[in-house]
């Protein structure tokens, strides 16, 4: 039954091919003329380059809070995982203060005929098309009805741009002046704080290479160990073949006992002794660990003063260069060719439309009157539908 019914319908519509053919070709014909009606519009696109990023002393210092050189110039803002300083342009060409800017600078208030800046914003941004197409390029394209002002909105747009990013990469140069001044102030003063206690830490001790110095010690007290033993030995041979009394023997007891003052001294830092450089060998690890400390604690305040005032002089040039962030490839030219309205496109796919209305016309012509002829108490049915939608409309043929 249904194979019927399409074998059916294709013999209709071959019997009504003209007609179906020449109303599409004149419904193609028709449309194209309309569209000599539409206004022209031209759309200018400009390219810009990917950023890319200078190496100068600030870039690492921009690295610890992710807020210098916005545009590429000493590093990047934290983005996203997947994107990149372009799609970060790309959605900065579309932000509101973008597109106001415009809108001040070429006066689309009175172009539009608009009074709302919400309205002229809005209908600004339905002109814009802002693309990434790969490899880092950002395309920017603004439809006018003129080549020339598509060029000129087009351009404004790229350097509203450059000049918003310029903008806050100087700001957040300066704001990392400030931090980074500070961080020096505060490094400067510690430093002062660490020089002043290792100064007073060499005078007080006499210190001036704590290992060279312990090496010294250490060296006097096994020369006079050595000799306390040879004595010792000494001591006992005489001993052996003198009294108590003897010279000798007393003489070597006294060297004995001279020897072990000398030891004590170094050991303890007692007496005048010029050998112990008034640091007791008991307290050489104590005072190793101590002048360790605080020579490590000044060597590297220093190191850091030194890589904060590079970076504070290096912040200080970023905050003062007022120089474009934007590389741009290409600007906007005056098109040659308008953007649109396509009218061959819009006359063939206006034309396929009507063949298709056509034909679904004629079809449901023939349904209606197939069943009028086979089924009247359904065609009945319909016109009174017929009747009750649309009354006094209904026309029997």
């Amino acid at each position: 039954m249904m194979e019927n019914n399409i074998l059916k319908w294709i013999l209709v519509l071959i019997r009504k091919k003209w007609a179906i053919i020449g109303t599409a070709f004149f419904g193609t014909l028709i449309t194209y003329g309309i569209c000599w009606l539409f206004p022209i519009w031209f759309r200018a696109e400009a390219v810009i380059l990917p950023p890319y990023n200078q190496s100068t002393g600030i870039t690492s210092v921009a690295n610890l809070g992710g807020i210098l050189g916005f545009g590429g110039s000493g590093g990047d803002f934290t983005l996203p995982i997947m994107k990149t300083q372009t799609d970060l342009w790309a959605a900065l060409a579309e932000n509101r203060a973008i597109l106001d800017s415009v809108i001040v600078e070429k006066n689309l208030l009175a172009h539009y005929d608009i009074e709302a800046m919400m309205d002229a914003r809005e209908k600004l941004a339905k002109h814009l098309e802002v693309e990434a197409p790969g490899e880092g390029l950002l395309k920017i394209s603004i439809e006018a009805k003129t080549p020339e002002f598509s060029a000129e909105l087009t351009n404004a747009l790229v350097e509203q741009l450059d000049r918003t990013n310029r903008r806050i990469k100087i700001e957040a140069a300066k704001d990392m002046s400030l931090y980074l001044q500070e961080r020096l102030n505060d490094t400067k003063s510690t430093l002062e704080s660490y020089e002043d206690s290792l100064v007073a830490f060499q005078q007080k001790y006499g210190a001036i290479s704590i290992e060279d110095q312990a090496r010294v010690i250490i060296e006097n007290a096994a020369q006079i160990e050595s000799q306390m033993l040879i004595t010792e030995v000494e001591l006992g041979i005489a001993q052996k073949g003198y009294s108590s009394e003897h010279a000798k023997v007393k003489s070597l007891l006294a060297r004995k006992m001279e020897l072990q003052d000398k030891m004590s001294d170094i050991e303890y830092g007692e007496g005048d002794s010029a050998a112990c450089l008034n640091i007791p060998l008991v307290d050489v690890p104590k005072l190793a660990l101590k002048y360790s400390r605080l020579l490590r604690e000044t060597t590297a305040r220093e190191v850091l003063y030194t890589y904060l005032l590079q970076s504070y002089e290096q912040s200080m040039l970023e905050a003062q260069k007022d120089t474009p962030v934007m590389r741009v490839l290409a600007t906007a030219v005056p098109p040659e060719e308008k953007s649109r309205p396509v009218r061959s496109v819009i006359s063939v796919i206006s034309g396929f439309i009507i063949f298709l209305l056509t034909c679904a016309y004629i079809l449901i012509k023939y349904t209606i009157l197939d069943m009028k002829e086979k089924s009247p108490e359904k065609y009945q049915q319909l016109a009174e539908i017929q009747d009750a939608v649309m009354p006094g409309r209904r026309k029997d043929k």
